[in-house]
């Protein structure tokens, strides 16, 4: 409901600072959901999948296919080659995002 007014207040451009205070709280994330929005890469960390299992969740995602052998291969290594894994996952992601074929596709 709260939402519902602010969303009629800024169609009506009338959006005042304390009502989007108060309608602010109800759509606040909580950080002590186990599983938050926006964080896809954590949240398959923690359900322990393996990075192939993640690298070929992203592709699907993304680029509506499955990676190649090669491409499994060389992101795999690479992935493993680093301590950090959510970082290096994180820069498959931005990676397939930011490719020629996630942009032809969307």
């Amino acid at each position: 409901m709260a939402g519902d007014a602010r969303h009629g207040l800024l169609l009506r451009g009338e959006a005042r600072p304390d009502a989007v205070a108060i309608a602010a709280p109800a759509q606040r994330r909580r950080d002590d959901e186990p599983h938050r929005r926006g964080d896809l890469i954590g949240n398959r960390l923690t359900a322990k999948k393996t990075p192939r299992e993640i690298i070929e969740e992203l592709y699907l995602r993304c680029v509506s296919r499955k990676p190649t052998p090669a491409e499994m291969d060389k992101l795999e290594a690479l992935v493993n080659a680093e301590t950090d894994k959510r970082k290096a996952l994180d820069d498959v992601f931005w990676a397939l995002l930011n490719s020629r074929e996630f942009m032809f596709n969307h």
